[in-house]
C-alpha cells in the first residue's frame, strides 16, 4: 500500500518527467562514430530492465559488463556510467572506472566497491562523490531511466595524482579515444498502489 509521502513523491516525479539533460551531455558524444566496440551483459539484455539488485532499491551490485572489438592499438580502456534521464542540468554518474588494462575483456558483478576488480583498474568519483558503482534510484513517478554504459579504448594511459571526477576522466580522454562502445539498461520506480 503507498503512503501519502510515495504518492506525493510520484506526482512530483511524474511533474518532473520533461526535465531532464539532453543525451548530448553524455560521455559518449564526445566521441562520435568511434562505435567500434560491442558491449553485452549477463545481467541485462540491452534496452532492457536491470535487475533490482543491481540497484539502490536491491543491493546495489553492479551489473556483469562483457566487451569485444577493443582497437589492438588501445592503451588503457575507461567506462563511465551515466543516466541522462534525472531532473538535473548533467547527466547522473552512476560508475567510473579507468586504467582497464586494454586486453581485459568484462567487469564482473560485484559489490559497488568491488567493481574496478579488473587487475590495475581504478575507481572515478560517482554522483554522490563516492567511488564505487552507485545503482539506479530514479524518482518515483519520473518514468523509465536509460543507464548508458560506455566504453572507450584510449590510446594513452589515464593517470591522476587523486580520484578522478567525470569532468577530469573527460577531459583527459580529448583526442585520445580511438573506440567506444555502449550498452543501455533501464529502470523505473513506480509507487505501489
Amino acid at each position: 500500500m503507498a503512503t501519502a509521502m510515495d504518492k506525493a513523491k510520484s506526482l512530483v516525479g511524474h511533474m518532473l518527467r520533461k526535465v531532464h539533460p539532453s543525451k548530448d551531455q553524455l560521455a559518449s558524444a564526445q566521441a562520435p562514430g568511434l562505435i567500434t566496440i560491442k558491449m553485452t551483459s549477463s545481467t541485462f539484455e540491452p534496452g532492457f530492465a536491470m535487475p533490482r539488485e543491481t540497484t539502490q532499491e536491491g543491493e546495489s551490485i553492479s551489473p556483469q559488463i562483457s566487451w569485444t572489438g577493443v582497437p589492438p592499438t588501445a592503451k588503457d580502456l575507461a567506462l563511465i556510467c551515466e543516466d541522462p534521464d534525472a531532473p538535473h542540468p548533467t547527466p547522473i554518474v552512476h560508475w567510473i572506472v579507468y586504467g582497464i588494462p586494454p586486453k581485459t575483456t568484462s567487469l564482473e558483478s560485484g559489490p559497488p566497491m568491488s567493481a574496478e576488480n579488473a587487475v590495475g583498474a581504478k575507481p572515478g568519483k560517482n554522483y554522490q562523490g563516492k567511488t564505487g558503482y552507485m545503482g539506479p534510484m530514479p524518482p518515483l513517478g519520473h518514468g523509465v531511466h536509460h543507464y548508458h554504459f560506455q566504453l572507450f579504448a584510449l590510446d594513452l594511459p589515464l593517470r591522476f595524482t587523486e580520484t578522478p571526477t567525470r569532468e577530469q576522466i573527460v577531459k583527459s580522454m580529448e583526442k585520445h579515444v580511438i573506440g567506444m562502445g555502449e550498452l543501455v539498461g533501464t529502470y523505473e520506480r513506480k509507487a505501489e498502489d
